[in-house]
């Protein structure tokens, strides 16, 4: 919903939607993004499988933001070309031909099996590639502000039908957290002592959540629309850490498990009378699980199963 007159009124979009970008330099802690990533130069070719890095690259962090997002419920991706790593969107035919070998499996090749397999759509505001037309079921067109149906134009261009890959899709997590995570608590180089917590957004910079040691970014999740969002999700993190810390979650497992605790008693189960009084708004569980993800510090093991 928008305030009336804002020129909005009649714009609406899924509640399980989800922004997805390049975040180059962000934290990945073992996340299979294999179904867009064969193997990395210089890397095991099981690397994949189990991705870590503190520092990823723009096809790396968007690949591992769309298979975290998938494991988070999400059904809609929005996606632009502005935004995003051009290498991990597409491959032209020129290209497929000079490098042959798959090491990055583009977008373009998983965006209709991300729709038959499993139900998630994707909305890609396009301006430069046409890739993405043979592979979609509606294109819109914007002329001069307006939108513009044009099916029969992209049907007579004679586009070649979209590449799949040879591999089929598989998003799985197999990472159960650790106990010990979501410490909240802060050593003070200055004062050389470790204070309780420290849970607050970094000054100028709400989207930015300093978490104990941490320094969690969220600058990325678009649907954070109020800075209270970031602050309960620092709450949310060290109540998970009291009352979910011995059962071996994945993440989007205990992103529901908090969210669900959430809508049953309210924001107000995170504080103590200790924390009053602090202002909170509820976050979505996509959002929580993204903000898990992100967390340098996250501690998990792998399920032989």
């Amino acid at each position: 919903p928008h305030v009336p007159g804002d020129g909005r009124e009649q714009v609406a979009v899924r509640p399980d939607a989800v922004f997805i970008c390049a975040e180059a330099g962000r934290a990945v802690s073992g996340v299979d993004i294999s179904a867009f990533m064969n193997h990395l130069p210089g890397r095991a070719k099981t690397d994949t499988i189990q991705f870590r890095t503190a520092n990823a690259s723009g096809s790396t962090s968007q690949a591992a933001a769309v298979v975290e997002t998938v494991l988070a419920g999400a059904k809609l991706l929005l996606i632009d070309e502005d935004s995003s790593a051009t290498n991990f969107l597409v491959k032209d035919p020129h290209m497929r031909r000079l490098i042959p070998k798959e090491t990055i499996v583009p977008f373009t090749d998983r965006v209709q099996e991300l729709y038959t397999r499993l139900g998630v759509s994707t909305l890609m505001v396009s301006g430069s590639s046409s890739a993405f037309l043979s592979a979609a079921d509606r294109v819109i067109a914007m002329q001069d502000f307006q939108p513009v149906w044009v099916a029969d134009q992209v049907d007579a261009l004679a586009l070649p039908p979209p590449k799949r890959s040879l591999k089929p899709l598989v998003v799985s997590d197999r990472r159960r957290l650790l106990t010990g995570n979501f410490d909240p608590a802060y050593y003070v180089k200055r004062l050389k002592k470790t204070l309780p917590q420290r849970i607050k957004p970094l000054r100028l910079r709400e989207r930015v959540l300093e978490y104990g040691n941490d320094r969690l970014d969220m600058t990325h999740m678009r649907a954070l629309v109020d800075p209270h969002q970031v602050v309960a999700i620092g709450y949310a993190l060290r109540f998970a850490r009291k009352e979910f810390g011995g059962r071996n979650l994945a993440p989007a497992e205990l992103a529901y498990a908090i969210c669900a605790m959430m809508a049953e008693r309210g924001l107000s189960v995170f504080l103590t009378d200790a924390d009053r009084p602090v202002f909170l708004a509820r976050p979505r569980h996509l959002e929580v699980a993204g903000a898990i993800n992100r967390l340098r510090s996250l501690k998990y093991a792998i399920d032989p199963s």
